[in-house]
C-alpha cells in the first residue's frame, strides 16, 4: 500500500470520527441520562400514587409504563441524532417490532396476561392466592409477571400467562372460609360416639363461627379406617389458628373417648 492511499484513508477516518464522533457521544449521553431519568420518573410516580387513591395493584404497573414511555422516547432521541427520517423511523421500528414479537412470544404472551389480570382482576396485593403452580401472598403484579410470598417466607416470581392459563383460587375474596378437614377413626371404633365427640369438640371451638352451618358427615368406609368430614366456618385470618386448636382438640377428645384413630 503506497504513502497516497495510505493518506487518503487515513483522511477518510479521520473524517468520520470528526462526523460521527459527537454524535456517538451525544447519543451515549442521552442513553445514560435518558435511563437515569426514566428511573427517576418511574419512582416518582411510584411514590406520588402511594398518597392517592389509586389500587395499590395498578400503582407499580403505572409506574413500569412511564419507565419505558421515557426509554422509548431516549430511543427515538438518539436515532434522531444520526439524522433518521421519521418516515424510516416508523418503517424500522414497524421491522423490529415485528422481529422482536416473532422472537420474544413468550414475553409479549406475559405482558397481554398482566394487562388481562388487571382488568380482570382476580386478586390485588395483599391477597391469599393459589394460582401459577404457587400458593403465597401477593406482593405486586407488573407487566411480565406476579410476585409471592409463601407461608415460609420465600418470594416466587411467576409468569402473568403461567397465571392466566390456570384455574386461580383466591382464599382472600371473602372475609370468611370453609375450614374442611378430614379424620380417620380405626374400622372397629364406634362411628357414632366418633361423630359425636368430633361434633361437639367443633362447637367448642372460640374461632369458629357459630352461627354458620357446620357438619360432621361420615364420607367413606374402609376395610382398616373410617373417614369423618368436618366443615365449619371460620375468618380467613383465623384458618390456620383455628384449624390446629381443632385438630388438637380432637386428638385429645378422641383420647378420653378411647376412639383409636388410623
Amino acid at each position: 500500500m503506497d504513502t497516497q492511499a495510505l493518506t487518503e484513508q487515513t483522511s477518510a477516518l479521520w473524517k468520520m470520527a470528526l462526523d460521527y464522533g459527537p454524535r456517538v457521544i451525544g447519543a451515549l449521553v442521552v442513553l445514560m441520562v435518558g435511563r437515569l431519568l426514566a428511573k427517576w420518573a418511574a419512582s416518582f410516580v411510584g411514590h406520588a400514587l402511594e398518597k392517592t387513591k389509586v389500587d395499590a395493584t395498578l400503582r407499580p404497573v403505572i409506574a413500569s409504563i412511564v419507565r419505558y414511555v421515557v426509554l422509548g422516547l431516549t430511543l427515538l432521541i438518539v436515532l434522531q441524532q444520526f439524522g433518521i427520517e421519521t418516515a424510516s423511523l416508523l418503517a424500522l421500528v414497524g421491522t423490529i417490532g415485528l422481529a422482536v414479537g416473532l422472537a420474544l412470544q413468550g414475553t409479549l404472551s406475559n405482558v397481554a396476561a398482566g394487562l388481562m389480570l388487571l382488568f380482570l382482576r382476580p386478586f390485588e396485593v395483599g391477597d391469599h392466592v393459589e394460582a401459577g403452580g404457587s400458593t403465597g401472598v401477593v406482593l405486586g403484579i407488573d407487566m411480565f409477571h406476579t410476585n409471592l410470598r409463601t407461608n415460609d417466607g420465600v418470594d416466587i416470581v411467576v409468569p402473568n400467562s403461567n397465571i392466566l392459563s390456570g384455574p386461580i383460587r383466591n382464599m382472600s375474596h371473602f372475609p370468611e372460609r370453609v375450614l374442611a378437614m378430614s379424620v380417620n377413626v380405626a374400622a372397629d371404633a364406634e362411628l357414632g360416639k366418633a361423630v359425636s365427640v368430633l361434633a361437639k369438640t367443633l362447637a367448642e371451638q372460640a374461632l369458629v363461627i357459630q352461627d354458620r352451618e357446620r357438619t360432621v358427615t361420615v364420607k367413606s368406609l374402609t376395610g382398616g379406617a373410617s373417614e369423618i368430614v368436618v366443615n365449619a366456618w371460620v375468618k380467613n385470618d383465623d384458618y390456620q389458628e383455628a384449624r390446629s386448636q381443632y385438630l388438637t382438640a380432637v386428638r385429645q377428645a378422641l383420647g378420653k373417648a378411647k376412639i383409636a384413630l388410623a
